[in-house]
């Protein structure tokens, strides 16, 4: 995703893909392919659109997007909207299968943002979360949902008597605190519920961000197409890509809600990288 409101851009890269479509179906007329548009923001768009990247608990901007950016999500809305509006122009549009929508924050698919953990020995310096004020807003939203917009409940389950809708904030200390005595997991009953909502909220900021993208392509190809897409490695995530603290942000615990959408087709990505073989 570059920064080009003349859309010259992106004749560019649509010339570029028609191209090679057209080259590989000299060689095979009846071939079937599956279209990638990498939506990653480059630093040209962030340059053109500041304030956009994820905010850590400290208030620093990391170097990744914040997936509660609207103002990105209708950057990739509206190139996926003339990619596909261009392809169906085309003659070879019956031999396209599907597209993988592929947008993330850090490898593979996951959001990014705990760079700065990684050899952080001091748990007070740790991030986890995304606190740009549209991801925050987001939260409050599925708090709303969540606790049928009923403050009291809300209070009755964080154990604060001071929180509501309009600025309920996850705070960072109690993010990455530790159980009590010798317990190793952490008790809702105790602690209140604000680290468990915001675990339980957090990952679907990327996943709703794609998932809005899948329902958009699924329906401008009259459902037509198949959606794939590169999510889902709990497992492998758990094991490999995790820096200290920073395990919310980079797995895909909302699996689930993916596996109930009927605007996904199927799960393109390799298992962890050190337990598989070639090919």
């Amino acid at each position: 995703i570059d920064h080009d409101p003349s859309g010259e851009k992106f004749e560019l890269i649509f010339a570029n893909l028609d191209r090679q479509i057209r080259t590989w179906l000299e060689i095979n007329s009846s071939g079937k392919f599956i279209i990638l548009p990498d939506l990653r923001p480059n630093e040209a768009w962030f340059r053109a659109n500041p304030g956009n990247r994820l905010i850590d608990a400290f208030g620093k901007e990391a170097s990744v997007v914040s997936f509660g950016s609207e103002i990105f999500y209708k950057a990739c809305s509206d190139f996926l909207n003339r990619l596909v509006k261009r392809l169906k122009e085309q003659d070879y549009y019956s031999n396209l299968v599907g597209f993988m929508p592929w947008v993330c924050g850090a490898p593979d698919s996951v959001m990014g943002g705990t760079e700065k953990n990684t050899w952080q020995t001091d748990r007070k310096k740790l991030t986890v979360g995304d606190f740009h004020p549209a991801a925050l807003e987001k939260f409050r939203v599925y708090l709303r949902d969540k606790y049928q917009n009923n403050p009291a409940l809300l209070q009755k389950a964080w154990k604060q008597t001071d929180v509501n809708f309009q600025d309920a904030t996850p705070k960072i200390e109690q993010l990455i605190a530790t159980a009590t005595g010798e317990e190793v997991l952490r008790d809702p009953a105790e602690s209140g519920m604000m680290c468990f909502d915001y675990a339980d909220f957090l990952p679907t900021l990327l996943g709703n961000f794609q998932r809005r993208l899948c329902a958009q392509i699924k329906n401008d190809t009259e459902r037509k197409k198949m959606i794939f897409v590169h999510y889902g490695f709990i497992i492998a995530h758990m094991r490999g890509l995790n820096t200290p603290g920073g395990t919310l942000n980079n797995n895909n615990f909302d699996l689930p809600a993916w596996l109930a959408d009927d605007n996904i087709d199927g799960y393109i990505g390799a298992p962890s990288y050190s337990h598989r073989f070639s090919g």
